[in-house]
């Protein structure tokens, strides 16, 4: 899998979707696989901490909407062309 499936395949999979993508993997002898799953909310601890000291608005412009994480991962795009990430998407992505 490519940063760019986490764009166009996988930013609105569920839980049950993502099992069975484990299984195929396990079953195909993948056994590192990339996972930028909640990459978004370790950046935001880390950058939104003592060490660092942005601001919560000031993290969020760079991060870009699901359907265009890749992009904004690699740098090609900065912040949200479809008027941004929905918390609940991003806590979803955390929690899986």
């Amino acid at each position: 899998m490519n940063p760019e499936t986490f764009s166009y395949s996988t930013a609105f999979w569920d839980y049950e979707r993502w099992e069975k993508e484990i299984e195929w993997m396990a079953l195909h002898g993948v056994n590192t696989p990339m996972a930028l799953n909640g990459v978004e909310q370790v950046w935001m601890r880390v950058l939104t901490s003592e060490d660092f000291g942005l601001k919560e608005s000031e993290v969020e412009e760079w991060f870009g909407d699901p359907a265009h994480q890749a992009w904004a991962r690699n740098g090609a795009a900065q912040g949200s062309w479809t008027g941004g990430r929905p918390k609940k998407w991003l806590r979803r992505q955390w929690d899986l």
